[in-house]
Formats: structure tokens, C-alpha cells, sequence
């Protein structure tokens, strides 16, 4: 059969074409008489049947396609499959109070790492200095928000650490840094710092910051911003910064040839500074007047410590004439700003720890309203028995501080009481003593291994440190006691009992009865000692570093700047010579003359207590100091309030070693008032009647005070009235 589409020939009997598929013509019948139609019939042609079966089954086939499509599809969005989608911020924004306890909606890197984990990835957080608030999120590292990550990756977050300096500022063009730095949202101030070697540090690069390289801006000092020190050429006017390391003699006499008064105090510092120059006062980069005296800091490692603690220019006391030199009781070779990788810092001024810029009174874990000291000084400035277990008298190199009346105080019925103190009446013979502040200072090569042989750390906090990367001892560290770690921070008190959280006294108990040290050292815990040299910078000229700088110069920064400016001129209102009486049989009295400029001059005279005889005839040493007030702004009981700046606070001489803040120091907030004032009007006007207290009890009792009065806030006891010597 041929068929009629392709003309192909077929089978007679074939229902379908086999070359084309085409369906052929129905076979003849075999009855004859079927043969041929009748005449006058017509024929209908034969329908081609659909095959139902292959529609059925590409249909099935595309259905189930698409359903596995469309499960793929919603697999996908559900993250089931093909890794996890980084959410942007706005999709975990949470509702959050703001300081001022309005809602606002913000997101922090928690919230973020929050997400991430419910997603079941692994995050990690990377902190960055940034113009918004600490805690905020910044986005990812290496990534955008709306990709994909593999399931099992880690996700960086980047969070803010709110304002600070970036590690890698040092070094760079001053005009490099603008705009990273005016993205901080807080003043940038650009100073020329001088220096010596313009090889080394070319004129235009950045040379010091403050805060320094890594850290970030205070709280408190965020109205102040970053300053930028700019590098300069020095000349025969200036202290070069880079004196860092230089030869201690070589520039004592260069500075002596120039007119200046050097003195060289030794310092702990790291193995590059040691037997070098580590610091100096003024501060390295700064500008000198005509005749100002120098301070020279010279490095010093563990094998000096006890230098450190018999050094009249370090300890100040003059040991000259003792035959048998004992060990002071504390040190200035410790004082400085210490700060762990982190960021978290401690700052020692003066052989106290200071916090946010005073003197710290702390609550019962942590009183610092009196010296540091590494041992029992508490009648004389020296160590005192031979038995006793202090670090300090021992050859690791290391040595502990602690807040003076630690050594002292226990408590009773939560009343704190002092056993070195004179009382009219018994004091109690019950309590309990308190875990107070210690410090275990380790200046660069201290035998730790020696350390952990003694036993002085606890096992379990060894065994802790061991997992973590070791303390770099080519530096200074100061490892600070974390009460956290005890199980308790209390012990009872009887007279005669030991306490348990200082070293052993050589009188009382044993060695064995006193706590171990927790934790153990460890890099993560290290407080480095921060020995970038920085400058004066209020004294110091502007830097030009081109227009960005200015641009970055926000309105908030004009606003600063203008406000910050002292209005000297209060300061005549203040200008005079003052006396406070600071024991009531006048064996001492502190003098201080206040000039118009708001500098200041002084001295703490004290009868000689090693003379014979009655104290109002016996000879008389006396103690000068300077230093300034940095700001003052009038109060609202029509006197005036003060800053004392502590970096400016010097003597000039032998240092008067205080054992309480009665007097000059510290060096924290002052107040003016005239003459007639009500105390209650004053502010921590109760200082001022404790001064008064002291020698004019009867005003003291009273409403006000007859004479004009100031004191410092900080001080346990403060009042200096007008006096005149006679």
C-alpha cells in the first residue's frame, strides 16, 4: 500500500505508514459485494484517533516538573538548600531605649550575631572605631547583606566601637587620616609635633595621637576629640619626640647646653628603652621656654627594681645618709597609662590609680583614696619587717600594689575601720576583712617561671592561661586581681588575724594563709605599659594638613573649640595667697599662691619629726610644687569652679609622699567661694568643713564660713583660707 504523504510503500494490511506515521486507507473488504459502492452512495473518510495514553503520560512527566520546581524554589527561600542569606539591617531591627528613654529604632551587632546563629551559622565579631555609638552594626566583612554563604562558613560582623584612632594611623600623611578621622563624628585637632630625625618621621606624617594608635576615645573626653600630632622640623626650642631611645647622657647634655635643669628618674619600660631615654616631662614634641626644667625618664627592666624602690629621684625620699638602705614603699616608676589589646586601661598618676581623670575613691572592692604601695609602709615610708612575703623584697622582679589602707581596714557592721588610725573609742573586735585592689607589676624580664614555683598563682587559673597566647615580657605588664574568679571575696576579722588578701606581714598567720593570684597572666589579661610619647597638646601650634582636615572640622568641633577656651580673667578673682592648716599643733601647713594666669605655686611645710624637742620650735623642711588650673567657669553661689590639671602638678625637689588626700592633692576639682557662703550651698561642701575642722572647729560647726574658701572636691579633707606671711 502506498501511502498518500510520503509514498512510501507499506504492507496491504498496514493501518499506519511505517516511514511516516501517516494513517493509510482501510483495507478492502473481503466480501465482493462490498467491493465497490453502490451507485449514487458517497464515502466518509476515517477520523485519526488521538493517542491518549503519550498525552497522559507528557503531561504527568510536566506536572511533576513543575512541582519539583516549585519544591526547589521554596526549598531554596526556606534555606534548606544552596547556604543561608545574610539579612540586611532593616529586616532585625529592634525597638531599643536611648538614654533619654525614647524609642528608636537601631541596630546592634548582638541583634545581628543573634540572627545569624538562628540560622545555624558560625559569626565572629570584628570591632571598628566608627563616628556611630559602641555596639552598633556596621555590616559584614567581605561580604554585602542579601548574599549567600555556605552553611559552616563563618560570618565576620563588623561592630562599632564608637570613636577611636585605627591602628595604622602612625605613620601615614597627616592627609591620609582626614577623612577617616572626621568620620568619628567628634573634634579632630591637627598640632605640629617636633622631631629631630626627618628621615625617619617626614614632615606631614603622623607621629603621636591621642588616644593613642588602637584605642579608643573616652567617654568623658569625647567633647574633647582626637588630636593628631603632625611632624615638624625641631629646633634649639623644642624637646624632640623622637628623643625616645636615644642615650640618657647624650641628651642630658645637649638639653644643659641649651640652659635647661635636667633631672633623670628611672621608669619601667620595654627592652628597646631600657638604659634609654622612655619618656620625659615636658613631654617629647613639645615646645620649651627659655630656661624650663627637663625631667629625663630612663628605661629600666626587672634586674633595677629595687633601684626603683631606693632611687631618691623615683621613691622621693633622700637616702643619702642611711647606712643600711631599706626599700621604699612605693614608686613613680610604675606611673603611667597600662592598657590590655582590648582597649581596657587603668592609669597610675602620682603612685595612685586614676580613673576617668581623678583620683578614684572607689567602693569596697576598689579604694584608691591613698598610695599604692608594694609593702607595709604604713608608720615610715619603708618596708618593715624582714619576715614579711612582699615580691618587692624578693628577686623575681615582679612586685605588688595595693591601696594603702588595704594594708589597714576591715569592716563592722558595714562601717569600714581603720587600724592605723588614732580613735577616742575601742574599735570594734569583730568583722570581716574585704578583697581589695591588688596589682602584680611585671617589668620586662620578671622571672615569671620563679613566680609560678612559689605557688603564688592559683593552679586552676594556670591551667587556664596555659590555652592562651603567653604575655610578651620584652614589655611591662600590670596583671590586675579579678575578684570574679573567688568564690568569696570576704574573711572574718578578730585583732591578731591575718588578712587573706594581702601578702603576709611577717606578723600575723603565714604566707600559706593568703590567696592565690587569679588570674594568671595571659596576653589577653596583660595591661601593657603605653609608652608612645605624648605631647602637650593644648600648648602645641596648629598643624596645616589642607582643606579635608578643615571640612572635617564639624560644627560640633567649632563649638568645642570656641567653648573650651578659659576666660583667664576669672582667674583674677581668684589670684592670692592661701594657707590650709593641715593638723590642728601646726607641725605642717600647705601654702599655695594662686596668680591670674591660673598657674600656681606652693609648698607643704612640715616640722623635722626627726628633731628633738617641742614641734612648734623644731626645724622646718619644706616641699615646693607647681602646677595650673586648665579651666574655671563661675557657679551658681557666686564663686567659681576649677580644674586642676594633673599633668601640669610637679615638685620641685624631694616629693612629698601623702598617706591621705589632705592637702594638694589630689589634683582633681576646686572650688572658689567668697567670704559668708553657706556650706550647704557649696558644693561637697563638707570637705571644706572637714578642712576647717582641723584648726577652726567653732566655723567649721557653723553656717558658713568667714573667710573666702578653696578646696579641692576630691580630697578627704580641703581649706585653704587667704594668708599672708608675716
Amino acid at each position: 500500500m502506498i501511502c498518500p504523504k510520503c509514498h512510501a510503500s507499506n504492507a496491504a494490511d498496514s493501518k499506519f505508514c511505517a516511514s511516516c506515521g501517516t494513517q493509510l486507507a482501510a483495507a478492502q473488504p473481503s466480501d465482493p459485494m462490498l467491493a465497490d459502492p453502490m451507485p449514487g452512495a458517497t464515502t466518509e473518510a476515517v477520523q485519526p484517533r488521538t493517542n491518549k495514553r503519550l498525552i497522559i503520560m507528557l503531561t504527568a512527566a510536566l506536572a511533576a516538573l513543575i512541582v519539583a520546581g516549585v519544591a526547589l524554589f521554596v526549598t531554596y527561600r526556606m534555606e534548606v538548600w544552596g547556604g543561608k542569606t545574610l539579612p540586611d539591617a532593616s529586616s532585625i531591627a529592634q525597638e531599643v531605649a536611648d538614654v533619654s528613654g525614647k524609642k528608636k529604632s537601631a541596630v546592634k551587632a548582638k541583634d545581628v550575631t543573634a540572627a545569624l546563629e538562628k540560622k545555624g551559622l558560625a559569626t565572629k565579631t570584628a570591632r571598628v572605631f566608627s563616628g556611630k555609638e559602641a555596639g552598633a552594626f556596621l555590616g559584614y566583612q567581605g561580604a554585602q547583606a542579601g548574599e549567600r554563604v555556605k552553611a559552616g562558613q563563618t560570618v565576620v560582623i563588623r561592630e562599632s566601637a564608637g570613636p577611636g584612632v585605627p591602628k595604622n594611623t602612625l605613620g601615614q600623611q597627616a592627609q591620609k587620616v582626614t577623612q577617616t578621622l572626621a568620620g568619628m563624628n567628634v573634634p579632630v585637632h591637627y598640632k605640629k609635633v617636633y622631631v629631630a630625625d626627618t628621615k625617619k618621621n617626614p614632615e606631614g606624617s603622623v607621629v603621636a595621637t591621642s588616644p593613642e594608635a588602637g584605642q579608643a576615645v573616652a567617654k568623658d573626653a569625647k567633647d574633647a576629640g582626637i588630636y593628631v600630632g603632625v611632624a615638624a622640623k625641631a629646633d634649639d626650642n623644642a624637646l624632640p619626640l623622637d628623643v625616645m631611645g636615644k642615650s640618657v647622657d647624650e641628651v642630658k647634655s645637649q638639653l644643659e647646653s641649651q640652659g635647661h635643669n635636667v633631672t633623670v628618674k628611672k621608669h619601667f619600660s620595654s627592652q628597646a628603652y631600657v638604659g634609654k631615654v622612655s619618656g620625659a616631662l615636658p613631654e617629647p614634641g613639645s615646645e620649651l621656654s627659655a630656661g624650663e626644667d627637663v625631667v629625663l625618664y630612663q628605661g629600666i627592666d626587672a634586674s633595677q627594681t629595687k633601684d626603683a624602690f631606693t632611687d631618691p629621684n623615683t621613691t622621693g625620699y633622700s637616702l643619702d645618709n642611711m647606712t643600711d638602705v631599706p626599700l621604699a614603699g612605693s614608686t613613680s616608676a610604675a606611673d603611667g597609662r597600662w592598657c590590655t589589646n582590648a582597649g581596657e586601661c587603668i592609669t597610675i598618676d602620682n603612685q595612685r590609680l586614676v580613673e576617668d581623670g581623678a583620683t578614684s575613691n572607689g567602693d569596697d572592692s576598689s579604694s584608691f583614696d591613698n598610695l599604692l604601695i608594694a609593702c607595709d609602709s604604713i608608720q615610715q615610708p619603708f618596708c618593715g619587717s624582714s619576715k614579711a612575703d612582699y615580691l618587692v623584697e624578693q628577686n623575681y622582679g615582679a612586685f605588688e600594689l595595693m591601696p594603702y589602707d588595704s594594708m589597714t581596714s576591715y569592716w563592722s557592721d558595714g562601717t569600714k575601720y581603720s587600724l592605723s588610725a588614732v580613735s577616742a573609742t575601742p574599735l570594734p573586735t569583730s568583722g570581716e576583712y574585704r578583697m581589695q585592689d591588688l596589682f602584680l607589676v611585671v617589668p620586662t624580664g620578671s622571672d615569671l617561671k620563679g613566680l609560678e614555683s612559689k605557688g603564688y598563682f592559683d593552679k586552676d587559673a594556670l591551667t587556664a592561661a596555659a590555652k592562651k597566647k603567653t604575655a610578651d615580657t620584652s614589655r611591662p605588664f600590670i596583671l590586675r586581681r579579678d575578684p570574679s574568679q573567688y568564690k568569696t571575696t570576704t574573711a572574718p576579722y578578730a585583732p591578731g588575724t591575718a588578712n587573706p588578701f594581702v601578702p603576709f606581714d611577717g606578723y600575723n598567720g603565714s604566707a600559706s594563709d593568703v590567696v592565690k593570684m587569679k588570674p594568671a597572666p595571659s596576653d589577653e589579661n596583660a595591661y601593657y605599659l603605653v609608652e608612645s610619647s605624648e605631647p602637650d597638646w593644648q600648648n602645641l601650634p596648629d598643624a596645616d594638613v589642607g582643606a579635608d582636615a578643615n571640612a572635617s572640622g564639624s560644627k560640633a568641633s567649632e563649638k568645642t573649640d570656641s567653648s573650651s577656651k578659659v576666660d583667664t580673667s576669672l582667674f583674677k578673682q581668684v589670684a592670692n595667697q592661701y594657707r590650709f592648716f593641715s593638723t590642728g599643733e601646726g607641725s605642717q601647713w600647705v601654702g599655695l599662691t594662686v596668680k591670674d594666669d591660673g598657674t600656681f605655686t606652693g609648698e607643704v611645710n612640715e616640722a623635722d619629726a626627726s628633731s628633738s624637742g617641742p614641734m612648734a620650735t623644731a626645724p622646718r623642711v619644706s616641699y615646693p610644687f607647681h602646677g595650673k588650673f586648665s579651666s574655671i567657669k563661675a557657679n551658681e553661689a557666686n564663686g567659681y569652679d576649677m580644674e586642676c590639671d594633673a599633668s601640669s602638678f610637679g615638685w620641685d625637689g624631694n616629693e612629698y609622699q601623702y598617706t591621705d588626700s589632705i592637702g594638694i592633692m589630689p589634683c582633681g576639682t576646686w572650688h572658689w567661694y567668697p567670704a559668708n557662703t553657706p556650706f550647704p550651698s557649696m558644693a561637697s561642701g563638707t570637705v571644706a568643713q572637714e578642712g576647717l575642722s582641723i584648726n577652726f572647729a567653732t566655723e567649721a560647726a557653723g553656717a558658713s564660713s568667714s573667710n573666702v574658701l578653696l578646696y579641692d572636691e576630691s580630697a578627704k579633707a580641703s581649706a585653704f583660707i587667704p594668708y599672708i606671711q608675716q
